[in-house]
């Protein structure tokens, strides 16, 4: 335990090194581990180092110059919205020994993964993508809008994270198919989320529509929610989605 513990430590600090987190996405991190390691030792771990280093790969492979785009840093916040389900699931699992919480894990990081994955590569090199409030094509790259190549990728980073999951922690073959169909139906809920409620803006000068709150000048809202950001987002359709697969799980799995 011990060992893992600094390996956690020192994982963290390679991120920072590696400029794949800020100091504070470092610390997030390293707390993060710390509740998934509590909860799930080494297998969990291994399903957290998927999603990260999954990420991490895709963001140099596929590296966005669109402006919607942040940093490839990521802060405390982002690293807490994406790891955070399942670091607190970690924590519950360890507390009452329950296996429903195992499987709330995996379906955490299979959609996050799902969201990164699309996210990552439909800003790079998507093409022509619809907006799920309106229907209509998408100029801006801003939340809320599929792509082809975007849903294929969003189902490929949730199989990804399943099947480490059913290696992990021997799932039946039935519950691996649905941990990959939630785990994209989270991401799904991610985007319409992001169509309806996210704060969107447009710059008085140049009139491009835009998640940023400045621009040239300070953005004006035009959509949404001011204080439903990105990263409100992305916590809620995790939680949203862990919240319905327990249900799920409890009548179909565990009844």
């Amino acid at each position: 335990m011990m060992l893992l513990a600094v390996g956690i430590i020192l994982l963290a600090y390679l991120g920072y090194k590696l400029q794949a987190l800020s100091q504070s996405g470092a610390g997030m991190a390293v707390l993060v581990g710390f509740g998934v390691l509590i909860g799930f030792q080494l297998n969990g771990l291994l399903v957290l180092a998927a999603f990260f280093f999954s990420a991490l790969v895709l963001s140099k492979v596929f590296r966005s110059t669109t402006e919607e785009v942040k940093g490839d840093r990521r802060d405390w916040v982002q690293v807490f919205v994406n790891g955070g389900m399942g670091s607190i699931l970690g924590v519950l699992y360890y507390a009452t020994g329950e296996a429903i919480f195992s499987i709330l894990f995996v379906i955490s990081f299979a959609v996050a993964t799902s969201d990164t994955w699309a996210s990552t590569i439909e800003k790079a090199i998507g093409k022509n993508p619809i907006h799920l409030r309106t229907l209509k094509p998408m100029t801006s790259r801003i939340s809320g809008g599929v792509t082809v190549i975007g849903t294929i990728a969003a189902l490929l980073g949730a199989a990804f994270i399943a099947s480490l999951g059913m290696i992990l922690f021997d799932y039946e073959v039935t519950l691996f198919v649905w941990v990959i169909l939630i785990g994209f139906i989270g991401q799904f809920i991610d985007s319409i989320l992001g169509a309806f409620i996210q704060a969107t803006y447009q710059c008085p000068m140049c009139k491009k529509t835009t998640e940023r709150t400045t621009c040239h000048v300070q953005t004006e809202l035009v959509q949404g929610h001011r204080y439903i950001t990105n990263d409100i987002v992305n916590l809620l359709s995790i939680a949203i989605t862990v919240a319905l697969s327990a249900i799920l799980i409890n009548l179909y799995f565990l009844s």
